[in-house]
């Protein structure tokens, strides 16, 4: 079933010749009026709880791997909730972030990312979800309560953090406290801009967030392991943080095949965790 797939997300004519004498016949279309909404796509993404190597034999055609999975591609840091408490207030004025405030966020990061992209390009061909996608920054958060008997205790939950750094720029963070379809952890869905001297302010924030939810545990994906940020988190005292690949079982494992011509091969460079569909 993976393997039809592929040929109904993707215009046909960019991927091998369906294999009918293999398979049978191919999948029909997209009726109109779904297609007006489901453009084709030149990759798709999905996540693996079941390791590295089973949804890459999800073949494009009879040879082409489907959703390859990279372990750099998949890191984690894992670190321990510590009871509310107040920090660095006077260095870092971190303001809430609202469901209300998404769409207007949603079209900022578009701009950061489009600026990003073009940094990369040079690399060769790059690609990563539009955040004005609707529901694509907060669908997380939203859709948690509904999957969980878990459910905010306060209305009117926050989506996430934000503040100024030293540079006038923006330090943008987003999480979702009640998702445990994906873990019964709180999650941190996007970091944006966030140094290291910020880390400790910020996560006595998350702590409160954290407890309320009664989460033990805070969880975010696919930050550089050898960047300073990381290097922080693991130096703080009491938190007990864990930095490195995600398990193979239940890990989540970003997969991505891509639907372009082979030498145009691109990477996905979105690998944090409000990626998750």
């Amino acid at each position: 079933m993976l393997r039809l797939l592929h040929y109904v997300l993707a215009e046909p004519s960019r991927l091998p010749p369906f294999p009918t004498e293999e398979w049978g016949p191919a999948p029909p279309a997209l009726p109109e009026h779904i297609a007006k909404r489901v453009p084709n796509g030149i990759g798709s993404i999905l996540w693996s709880d079941v390791g590295y190597k089973f949804y890459e034999k999800c073949t494009v055609g009879l040879d082409r791997p489907g959703w390859m999975v990279h372990k750099e591609q998949c890191s984690e840091v894992v670190w321990k909730i510590l009871p509310p408490s107040e920090q660095d207030e006077e260095a870092y004025k971190w303001e809430w972030i609202y469901q209300e405030d998404i769409p207007a966020l949603s079209e900022e990061m578009r701009a950061i990312g489009i600026e990003d992209l073009k940094r990369r390009t040079a690399d060769g061909t790059v690609y990563a979800p539009d955040p004005t996608s609707r529901g694509l920054l907060d669908w997380i958060q939203v859709r948690g309560p509904w999957l969980s008997h878990a459910q905010p205790k306060t209305p009117n939950q926050p989506f996430g953090l934000r503040t100024t750094t030293r540079e006038s720029k923006d330090s943008i963070v987003l999480f979702a406290p009640y998702a445990e379809n994906i873990g019964k952890r709180l999650l941190i869905t996007l970091v944006h801009n966030v140094d290291p001297d910020q880390l400790p302010s910020l996560l006595a924030k998350l702590d409160a967030q954290g407890a309320e939810a009664g989460r033990a545990e805070g969880w975010v994906w696919g930050l550089d392991l050898d960047s300073e940020l990381v290097k922080a988190w693991k130096a703080l005292p009491g938190r007990e943080t864990i930095a490195g690949g995600r398990k193979e079982i239940d890990g989540h494992l970003l997969g991505v095949a891509w639907y372009g011509a082979e030498e145009d091969r691109g990477e996905f460079v979105e690998r944090q965790m409000w990626d998750w569909c």
